[in-house]
C-alpha cells in the first residue's frame, strides 16, 4: 500500500512541471513592445538639388496601446549626394546625411503569426549634418553645405511574415518628405525633398 502511494506521489511530482510547461507553451504570447530595424535604397523625387539615389537606415521602438495600434519613436538617417558638378564633390566624403527623429503611429492588420500588413506615419525633427568637404558651385548651394534644422514626414507600408508573434521579416516602401533651405543668404527658401525608398526590415516583439 505504501509503495502504491509513493508511486502516485512520484508520478504527480513528475507530471506537474510538465503540465505547467505545456500550459505556458500553449498560452498565446501578447507582446507589448516592438523593435524594428530597416534599411533601403531609393530614389529622390526632387532631382534639382539631390542626386537620384538615396540611402536610408532606421530604427523604430513601439509600444502596444491596442491589439492593432502601436505608438512609439522613429529615428532614421538618410544619405545622398547633392546634384552639383563632379569637380565640386569631395572624393573623401561626397555624401551628406540627414537625421530624422519623431513620434510614430503604426496600424497592423494580421494575427501575429503568418502574414501581416502594416502602415505607419511619423512626423518629427530633422537635422542636416554640415559637410565641409564639399564646395558650393554657386551661392545658391551654400546653405546646403551648412547645418540645417527642420521638420519631416515619413509614411510607410509593409508586408511582414511573423513567427509566433515574437519576430518577423518584412518588405515595404517608405515615402519621406524633408525640408531644405536653398538660395543665397538673405533670400533663402525652404524646398521640399521627396524620396521613395523600398526597404527590408527585421523586428522583435517582447
Amino acid at each position: 500500500m505504501r509503495r502504491i502511494r509513493l508511486f502516485i506521489y512520484i508520478t504527480i511530482i513528475l507530471l506537474l512541471p510538465c503540465s505547467v510547461v505545456t500550459a505556458f507553451a500553449q498560452k498565446q504570447i501578447v507582446p507589448k513592445v516592438e523593435v524594428n530595424a530597416r534599411a533601403g535604397v531609393g530614389a529622390s523625387l526632387t532631382p534639382q538639388y539631390v542626386s537620384p539615389v538615396v540611402y536610408d537606415v532606421g530604427l523604430t521602438v513601439l509600444g502596444r496601446i491596442k491589439p492593432q495600434t502601436w505608438v512609439g519613436v522613429e529615428a532614421s538617417l538618410s544619405s545622398f549626394r547633392f546634384n552639383m558638378p563632379a569637380n565640386k564633390l569631395s572624393l573623401k566624403n561626397p555624401y551628406s546625411s540627414m537625421l530624422f527623429v519623431g513620434p510614430s503611429l503604426f496600424y497592423k492588420y494580421g494575427g501575429g503569426n503568418g502574414w501581416e500588413v502594416v502602415g505607419g506615419l511619423s512626423i518629427g525633427y530633422t537635422y542636416l549634418f554640415p559637410n565641409k568637404d564639399l564646395q558650393a558651385p554657386s551661392s545658391e548651394y551654400e546653405a546646403l553645405l551648412k547645418a540645417q534644422h527642420g521638420c519631416g514626414l515619413n509614411f510607410s507600408s509593409e508586408f511582414r511574415y511573423a513567427y509566433r508573434n515574437v519576430s518577423y521579416v518584412g518588405l515595404g516602401y517608405k515615402f519621406q518628405m524633408r525640408g531644405l533651405l536653398v538660395g543665397e543668404a538673405g533670400s533663402q527658401q525652404r524646398q521640399g525633398l521627396f524620396s521613395g525608398i523600398p526597404f527590408i526590415s527585421v523586428g522583435f516583439r517582447f
